[in-house]
């Protein structure tokens, strides 16, 4: 499982996460606690993150997107199919420097992103209702320094959504589980041929570089995409 290494390290609460590794953010605390709230009372109504209390959401969510955010470089960034806004949200909140894109195409999804930063008084973050291969070809593509992407489609599908979005020498911060991990050079080849290179493969993401311009005919539309989605790479 993804996560599973946070439960094993991390025996802590969110606070005590926070003042053992990034003790600098301890003024973030009370609007990430504030951002959990607003997660677990969305799920009241809406089931946004299945059957989560209060620990499971700080261990297996909030946490993990912090480690990410510490180590990501860049002022502009997008966070692809942002859904409840992990990773993205927590990289806004905790690097205020920092202008966030949330792309997410679901109007329920949207209208919660759009809640939190009010609530949480966001002004570094913009929520763009599109889908991601639509966002690709328009203007926003190539406009971003970073990108993330946390379990919104199968690797393949992920890689060809967040590519096009990326300047050159962008780089990718791609949260998978352990299975893509460890058959990563499977896609090396596709890879390339967006105008990547696999950088770094640890912690709990895998960090990807844009080398060079991505072909214009990426991304496809959605059928194509998931048509060569399912054959093997």
């Amino acid at each position: 499982m993804l996560l599973t290494a946070f439960r094993k390290k991390y025996k802590m609460t969110l606070s005590g996460w926070v003042e053992k590794e990034i003790p600098s953010k301890k003024n973030k605390i009370e609007q990430l606690k504030l951002y959990r709230d607003l997660i677990l009372r969305e799920n009241k109504v809406r089931n946004i993150t299945g059957n989560c209390d209060k620990e499971d959401l700080e261990l297996n969510h909030i946490i993990p997107s912090m480690d990410l955010a510490i180590d990501i470089c860049g002022i502009k960034g997008v966070d692809v199919g942002s859904g409840n806004g992990f990773p993205g949200l927590v990289i806004a909140i905790m690097f205020p420097e920092k202008d966030v894109t949330l792309i997410e195409p679901r109007k329920a999804r949207v209208s919660f992103l759009n809640m939190v930063k009010r609530k949480i008084k966001l002004e570094n973050v913009k929520v763009v209702s599109k889908r991601a291969e639509s966002a690709g070809r328009g203007e926003l593509r190539g406009r971003f320094e970073f990108a993330t992407c946390r379990a919104v489609a199968p690797f393949r599908i992920s890689l060809e959504l967040v590519f096009p979005l990326l300047e050159e020498q962008g780089t990718f911060f791609a949260q998978v589980g352990e299975k893509v991990k460890s058959e990563i050079k499977k896609y090396h080849y596709f890879i390339e041929e967006l105008g990547g290179r696999v950088l770094k493969n640890e912690k709990n993401y895998i960090l990807l570089r844009k080398i060079k311009m991505t072909p214009g005919v990426y991304p496809r539309n959605w059928k194509k995409i998931k048509k060569s989605s399912k054959k093997s790479l």
